[in-house]
């Protein structure tokens, strides 16, 4: 249970929020430098990014996303290898006996006009122009 406030205290969490929400574009250290001339109380910059954090104010962790080919052939590469039981011959092996299925006039199509969603209103408008 959180400890009640003492007569006449400052709430820091509070007023952190509070400076947040009002300066949003300010980093930790300088919101604990300020919070700390208002308040008259010592203010960390760790805590004011924790404070920050927990309040959904921060950036949080991101994703690792594959942003070059390289990235995304060695996601493949590392597939294959874990399929393959770790075994780098029989995984190099599979790489180079597979081969891509040629895609069907349908597919291309859809990939041409811009995804399937596409081809369907493309289709509805032909059929509402052949009435």
């Amino acid at each position: 249970m959180a400890k009640k406030k003492a007569e006449g205290g400052v709430n820091i969490s509070a007023a952190i929020k509070a400076y947040v929400a009002e300066n949003p574009d300010v980093g930790p250290t300088e919101a604990a430098a300020a919070l700390t001339k208002q308040l008259g109380k010592t203010v960390s910059p760790s805590y004011v990014s924790n404070i920050k954090g927990a309040a959904g104010g921060g950036k949080g962790k991101r994703k690792k996303k594959y942003g070059s080919a390289l990235d995304a052939e060695r996601a493949v590469m590392e597939f294959v290898l874990f399929q393959q039981g770790g075994n780098l011959t029989k995984a190099l092996k599979a790489i180079e006996d597979f081969e891509v299925p040629e895609k069907t006039p349908m597919e291309n199509f859809i990939d041409n006009i811009g995804g399937k969603a596409n081809a369907v209103s493309v289709i509805q408008a032909l059929k509402e122009k052949a009435k």
